[in-house]
């Protein structure tokens, strides 16, 4: 009786498992670069810059610039760095907004005014940083 228990138990499993296998030609391959999507509420005119700053309050490289237009922008790149790094959106009178760039789409919701509040979700950091951003401050 315990040999047939096992042996039951031991085929639900492995019929279980098998179940659970994902055929690899079918599943979406992941993003392998980035696109940014962004939005800005309230007036804005001109551009917007991906910036990469080296060191901790280090100079501030412009990687990327787009025009704003309708208060919408978008950044898209093929690579992203090994390791998750925060870049900025900046502001044509140099406000800035952080962001982890990082593979993957990744949207962006910001007040002219006030980019530094920007809300930032799509991506595994970006979504943890919002996350802790709604706890700091509610």
């Amino acid at each position: 009786m315990k040999k047939w228990i096992t042996q039951s138990v031991g085929l639900l499993m492995s019929g279980f498992l098998f179940g659970q296998t994902e055929n690899t030609q079918e599943k979406e391959q992941p993003m392998k670069g980035y696109e940014i999507n962004g939005l800005i509420t309230g007036k804005y005119t001109g551009k917007v810059y991906l910036v990469k700053e080296d060191g901790m309050h280090g100079p501030q490289t412009k990687v990327d610039s787009c025009e704003v237009i309708d208060g919408r922008f978008q950044f898209k790149g093929d690579s992203v760095p090994e390791q998750s790094v925060i870049y900025f959106i900046q502001s044509h009178d140099e406000q800035l907004a952080p962001i982890f760039l990082e593979g993957g789409q990744i949207n962006m919701t910001m007040r002219a005014d006030y980019f530094l509040g920007s809300s930032t979700k799509g991506t595994i950091n970006n979504n943890l940083w919002r996350l802790h951003q709604l706890q700091t401050t509610g």
